[in-house]
């Protein structure tokens, strides 16, 4: 049996390397199509479709599901480039493609299908970019993940004057989130019970963020606390969200 999937792998890689550059592409969109078909919607980002544009391009369409505010939105564009930066090179289809000349052109759109932001990645940008920075399969654990995403922060949200300054790992299971509120004139609402009350109400109703804690579910994350401080970090109120809690929105 052994002799018999080695013989099949190498006369995949053969017929592979008999392709034109389009029969690679042609294969590359339509497998990736067919495995994306299968795929629940009940995640954070969506993948949509594999399409070829012109001779050298392959745009591959993704999807939020969720209203994201404007930290969401830059916190993604920081972190997602370098996650598919690895898909990219990681997998042989698409690195042999991208030997080939081919660029691969991500597209994310919002769940009204306008484009928050978009990545190509060519042969010259893999090689220019590529590095330590890039989280290999085989360690795609939540220290790297926090590590990686810490790399985008401090952000601004101007809109609601509110920084996220950092997330750490308390424990293997626990993660801390830390936030700052600009606005002086929330100072005397920081001793206020209501206060703890409406930040934890809004962090459960924020269905965005329940579908990023998803993520850190399947990283056995269960535990969550929102560090919220004061315009001078003098004061802080500090919300606790476990797995259950979130599970109990949906």
């Amino acid at each position: 049996m052994k002799f018999k999937l080695t013989f099949l792998l190498f006369i995949s890689i053969f017929l592979m390397s008999c392709m034109s550059k389009q029969d690679k592409i042609k294969k590359f969109v339509s497998d990736y199509n067919r495995i994306m078909t299968d795929k629940t919607p009940d995640v954070t980002l969506q993948f949509l479709k594999a399409e070829p544009i012109g001779d050298n391009e392959i745009k591959i369409n993704l999807q939020f599901n969720s209203t994201l505010n404007n930290m969401q939105k830059t916190i993604f564009k920081n972190l997602l480039p370098k996650l598919f930066q690895e898909m990219t090179t990681s997998m042989n289809q698409s690195k042999d493609l991208l030997n080939e000349g081919i660029t691969f052109n991500y597209v994310f759109l919002d769940k009204e299908n306008n484009v928050i932001f978009s990545q190509k990645y060519n042969k010259k940008y893999v090689d220019e970019h590529i590095g330590s920075n890039v989280i290999q399969k085989s360690n795609y654990n939540l220290d790297n993940i926090v590590e990686l995403m810490n790399e985008s922060l401090p952000i601004v949200d101007t809109i609601n004057n509110l920084s996220i300054l950092k997330i750490k790992i308390k424990s293997k299971n626990e993660i801390v989130y830390s936030y700052v509120y600009h606005n002086k004139e929330l100072d005397e609402l920081f001793e206020s019970e209501d206060l703890e009350s409406l930040f934890r109400d809004e962090y459960l109703k924020d269905k965005s963020l329940r579908l990023g804690m998803k993520q850190f579910f399947k990283l056995g994350v269960t535990k969550f606390y929102f560090n919220n401080y004061n315009h001078d970090k003098s004061k802080v109120i500090s919300i606790l969200l476990t797995k259950e809690d979130f599970n109990n929105m949906q």
